[in-house]
């Protein structure tokens, strides 16, 4: 570990160079490992960051790695993209194909960690220091703060071959972290573009989650990262919403202590922000539970 390099940073940080220097050397003991619920009968695992080491990979998030550009169809944990820019590449498209890369995060080695540095840097010793400030056992960690965005800039050169690939079969592709999502009005393209995405993926180190590849169409719900296409507008669907009116039934007119209201907010803004007339209708829904709980 180059002592120049450790001291350039500690400088650049704000903090002591024998402070760091334990860090990258032990870094895989400032992590908490823990595991939450990923479906019914599954478990996802998260390697999260201490105190500490989350200050430090923040500041290389916000200094070094928000400076480097990445693909423009990746639309997660990107700043102004999300599931709704997402899901409107898609919007019209009479088909569309599902694919999810299996275990994405931990797929990327530290080998494609220190190729991003080494971009964002030029400078070895300093990408390397980096690398081992973020990445656990050797990989990019599920929880890491600096995570998701290093997992868009290592798959930038595999999202523009695939980009490539869709122009020349006039397909459009969009992708949010693991989910990557291919429409068209045309099935059987799409039937055909699925061996050649799938050789791209598997040549650049990932392997496609078999089981939840899926091709939906107008006939059935078309789903993109959990908002419908159906109508030719963006929507949340309906249970979410009936959710939320029979909460807000039970907190206005049965008093029901147990309703957790911030919650219920949070998801009546998720849904104003996919949809810009719900808001109106919800309060014209509160406004008539309202007069009927005062008397």
């Amino acid at each position: 570990m180059a002592s120049t390099a450790i001291e350039q940073i500690s400088q650049q940080i704000g903090i002591s160079s024998s402070f760091l220097i334990p860090i990258v050397v032990r870094c895989d003991r400032y992590y908490n490992a823990y595991y939450i619920p990923k479906h019914s009968t599954q478990l996802r695992r998260i390697e999260a960051p201490n105190v500490t080491l989350k200050a430090i990979q923040r500041w290389i998030l916000l200094n070094v790695l928000e400076k480097l550009p990445v693909s423009d169809r990746a639309q997660g944990f990107v700043r102004e993209r999300g599931i709704r820019t997402n899901a409107t590449y898609h919007l019209g498209k009479r088909y569309l194909l599902i694919i999810d890369i299996k275990d994405f995060f931990p797929s990327i080695g530290i080998d494609k960690v220190l190729d991003v540095f080494l971009q964002a840097t030029n400078n070895e010793d300093i990408a390397k220091i980096y690398s081992m400030l973020c990445t656990f056992q050797n990989r990019l960690p599920q929880g890491g703060v600096t995570s998701p965005i290093i997992s868009n800039l290592v798959f930038r050169s595999t999202d523009e071959r695939i980009i490539d690939l869709c122009n020349r079969m006039h397909i459009t592709y969009s992708r949010y972290a693991d989910d990557m999502t291919f429409s068209s009005n045309d099935f059987q393209t799409l039937k055909q573009i699925y061996n050649q995405v799938k050789e791209v993926i598997e040549s650049a180190g990932y392997k496609m989650n078999i089981n939840k590849t899926r091709y939906c169409s107008g006939k059935n719900r078309m789903l993109v990262t959990g908002l419908r296409l159906n109508s030719g507008n963006l929507t949340t669907g309906r249970e979410r919403k009936r959710t939320i009116r029979a909460a807000l039934y039970n907190h206005i007119i049965k008093n029901d202590e147990t309703v957790n209201v911030n919650h219920v907010l949070g998801q009546i803004a998720f849904i104003r922000g996919i949809e810009d007339d719900y808001y109106s209708k919800i309060q014209r829904y509160v406004s008539k539970l309202r007069p009927t709980s005062s008397t």
